[in-house]
């Protein structure tokens, strides 16, 4: 009888025991769904951040070829001051000159935030 009694509660274990792995089994589907959505997710941000690198770089370049062309025209006036004939024409250059510095300045400032954000955006990705 002792033995009988024995045999039921070992059963019972592995009866419960079976029941534990089914209700896993179960869960595993949904378990299943609930990553694969976590993946695209991932995915999806990984290919924005990638598309906002590219962006970054573009806006770079073209800061840089504005900040070139910017310096270039304000050596061009820079140049230019040696030869104006009236005050008038020099206080005039003088202006414009100290506009593109500024413009250059300004260029300069937003470049180094697009680096700056091209570095942390860098340090997402990876």
């Amino acid at each position: 009888m002792r033995a009988t009694k024995e045999l039921l509660l070992k059963l019972q274990e592995l009866d419960n025991e079976i029941d534990s792995i089914k209700a896993e089994q179960e869960a595993i589907p949904d378990k299943r769904l609930e990553l694969e959505q976590l993946l695209e997710d991932a995915r999806q941000r990984l290919e924005k951040a990638k598309q906002e690198s590219i962006d970054l770089a573009k806006r770079r370049k073209d800061l840089e070829i504005e900040l070139e062309a910017t310096d270039e025209k304000s050596m061009r006036f820079k140049t230019q001051l040696s030869q104006v004939k009236t005050n008038r024409e020099y206080e005039a250059l003088q202006h414009e000159i100290a506009a593109l510095e500024q413009h250059k300045s300004a260029l300069e400032d937003e470049i180094l935030e697009v680096l700056e954000r091209s570095e942390a955006l860098a340090a997402r990705i990876k």
